[in-house]
């Protein structure tokens, strides 16, 4: 399944009760890791490995989105990568 971004993609969850926010990477059907601001991104993705498997799950939660489903994928800062 072809990856329809021109790069990673983060999600934010937002809980209203601590306004506490918290940013699910994804890149390429794969769950990347969470940071705690929209600035840890690019560390986090620096530091990931470019081999990533598919996952069912994040595709589906990606590609299909409920009808309740408010959020909205935006581009991920992409840092240096590491080898």
């Amino acid at each position: 399944m072809r990856w329809p971004h021109e790069g990673p993609i983060a999600i934010t969850e937002h809980d209203a009760e601590t306004s506490r926010e918290a940013w699910h990477v994804i890149d390429r059907w794969c769950y990347v890791g969470t940071c705690a601001t929209r600035d840890e991104i690019a560390t986090l993705l620096a530091s990931a490995c470019d081999t990533r498997c598919f996952d069912a799950n994040v595709y589906g939660l990606i590609a299909k989105p409920s009808p309740q489903d408010n959020s909205n994928g935006s581009p991920a800062t992409r840092g240096p990568r590491s080898n």
